[in-house]
């Protein structure tokens, strides 16, 4: 089981951080058990002395959970330390710490520590335990002065890994350790510490990250009585040293000679091997020239005969050896040259045929090459578009219209009675597409917006519009603009879902705006593609947008959700679920005080 769990999750942070919001002061664990946790819960404690400081949550009975626990300085209020699904999607911090005062909160994943999620179907309640006594508001510490200003601050980051933070470490020979430097950041490093010969077993220190990378492999070894194991795949990790001491130069120079040279001397050896090819290819010349020596004189023939029975010689056997010369003869392939001819000019045949009549396209010409009134204007487009004949030769007279030189009013004009009409969705995108392929000015796309939404649209035409807003042509701005005029249009469940999955339009949204999108969204009514697209959107959202998207849709309530990974978190929705229900095995709440660390996969 233990395996099990190895393999599904890894998923550990520590880091430094300053939080302004405090929950509700929670009372000291009862004393038969351990405490329930229902919301964001605070304890504040003191210690007198270095402490080895241990707090660890518990699934609740059959209550699945996922809880996460930060650790802060309480004069402060610098994080400390922060842990989440150290054992499945339990968590557990366990470190040593000096004297002075501390503050647990205890909350739910993934990163948020004023965050309560879901609520309903899980995280309703968990179990924790933790080593220290409840203050009274009114208690002191002498040492709090001390404490506060031994606390060194960072933030290393590198290859999309972190950022992390010094760390205090007391030196161990056990605990969970991969690589000999650099090391995953899932390793104890206070185990790491005393591989590196920083520490002593029992001794502590500050700790802090350099050369921050996702290393491709972590090899292991034995030193100073630790060994460590090797983890042969992409993982971030880090080297480590005493805070305030100096980073070490890199070595990385010694590895580019000894692959240039072995290169060279492979290539001198392949052009010996194709001068050895053209003598093979001589003798067989020669062997060619000697059979029609042997065939023309008939001295030679007549050994031939020895091998056949000595009654043949009588007759002349010219005409057998003859038979032997015309077998070369075979039929040349110069009859299935021809047979390959392939008609392939036909494809080419069929062109557009959205060709404007005459006398629609002179009227045309009049208009833009003309000093008309706004009236004269527009009574010229009504009778240019009511004299069109089809819809082909509708939408052929408003993109010629389109692409001349218009006023704003003039502009407004066209689109008003060329959207006014029923088109099909093939004409509406058609003339959607013309308006768009060139950069318009706000007061141009304020006249688009009101054009195309004061009628109805089908889906279809719906998409279209998402499609010109997600392009090249269309700024931030308008973007906003038009998602705030849908809105106000009233969005429907359809449309809502439509702009979700635009990963351009949720890029250019703000958070309330995407807020009122996502509440629309029937979630569990979409399809297994629309979810998808939607998830693949929002992933790469700005965070404002995957708030909103967190907290409109119950994302671990739902099904479809699976593949998305939510703030703060490295492990998808699916993958929570999977170990949720292994946690109801294996993870029912001990009594007080169980323990043990196991290797996290995501």
């Amino acid at each position: 089981m233990r395996n099990f769990i190895s393999n599904l999750f890894r998923f550990s942070t520590i880091s430094i951080a300053v939080v302004g919001f405090f929950a509700p002061i929670a009372p000291h664990a009862s004393a038969d058990g351990n405490i329930l946790i229902t919301e964001p819960t605070d304890f504040e404690f003191s210690y007198s002395e270095t402490t080895q400081f241990l707090a660890q949550t518990y699934q609740s009975g059959s209550l699945p959970s996922d809880p996460q626990l930060w650790l802060y300085n309480a004069d402060t209020g610098q994080e400390i330390a922060s842990n989440d699904d150290y054992l499945g999607l339990q968590s557990k911090i366990d470190l040593q710490v000096p004297a002075g005062n501390y503050r647990l909160r205890a909350a739910t994943c993934c990163g948020d520590p004023n965050a309560w999620r879901d609520g309903v179907v899980w995280n309703i309640q968990y179990e924790l335990t933790y080593n220290g006594s409840q203050n009274n508001t009114t208690t002191t510490s002498t040492t709090t002065s001390t404490t506060t200003t031994t606390i060194p601050t960072g933030n290393i980051s590198g290859g999309g890994c972190g950022p992390y933070h010094p760390m205090y470490v007391t030196g161990q020979t056990g605990g969970s350790i991969w690589g000999s430097g650099p090391f995953t950041d899932d390793s104890n490093f206070g185990t790491a510490a005393v591989f590196l010969g920083l520490i002593q077993p029992g001794e502590s220190a500050w700790v802090e990250p350099y050369w921050v990378d996702n290393y491709s492999n972590y090899e292991g070894g034995t030193q100073n009585n630790v060994s460590t194991s090797s983890w042969n795949s992409n993982w971030c990790g880090y080297y480590i040293k005493l805070t305030g001491s100096s980073t070490p130069e890199t070595t990385t120079t010694t590895v580019v000679p000894t692959t240039t040279t072995t290169e060279s001397p492979t290539t001198t050896t392949e052009p010996e091997t194709t001068t050895t090819e053209p003598e093979t290819t001589t003798t067989e010349p020669e062997t060619t020239t000697e059979a029609p020596v042997v065939t023309e004189p008939e001295t030679t023939t007549t050994t031939e005969p020895e091998t056949i029975p000595p009654v043949v010689i009588p007759p002349d056997t010219d005409p057998p050896v003859d038979d032997t010369e015309p077998e070369i003869t075979v039929p040349e392939p110069e009859v299935t040259e021809p047979e390959t001819t392939i008609p392939e000019p036909e494809t080419t045949v069929p062109e557009p045929e959205t060709t404007l009549p005459d006398d629609i396209s002179n009227q045309v010409d009049e208009i833009l090459s003309g000093d008309l009134s706004q009236e004269e204007f527009a009574n010229a487009v009504d009778e240019i578009l009511t004299s069109a004949n089809n819809e082909e030769e509708l939408v052929a007279a408003a993109t010629e219209l389109l692409s001349g030189d218009l006023s704003v009013e003039q502009f407004t004009e066209v689109l008003d009675q060329v959207f006014i009409e029923e088109l099909s969705d093939e004409a509406f995108t058609e003339v959607l597409n013309t308006v768009f392929e060139e950069p318009l000015s706000d007061e141009e796309f304020t006249a688009v917006l009101s054009a195309v939404l004061d009628q109805p649209l089908s889906d279809e035409q719906f998409a279209s519009l998402v499609d010109v807003l997600s392009g090249d042509t269309v700024t931030d701005e308008q973007v906003r603009e038009a998602v705030d005029a849908i809105i106000e249009n009233g969005i429907t469940e359809e449309q809502a879902t439509e702009i979700a999955t635009s990963a351009e339009v949720l890029s250019s949204i703000d958070g309330d705006q995407a807020a009122e999108i996502f509440a629309e969204i029937p979630i569990d009514q979409i399809t297994e593609e629309q979810a998808l697209e939607i998830i693949a959107a929002v992933q790469e959202a700005p965070t404002e947008v995957r708030s909103a998207f967190e907290e409109e849709i119950n994302i671990f309530g739902s099904g479809s959700l699976n593949t998305y990974v939510p703030l703060g978190s490295a492990v998808n929705v699916g993958q929570r679920r999977a170990v949720i229900a292994a946690g109801a095995v294996i993870a029912a709440a001990p009594a007080a005080g169980a323990a043990g660390g196991s290797r996290r996969r995501k």
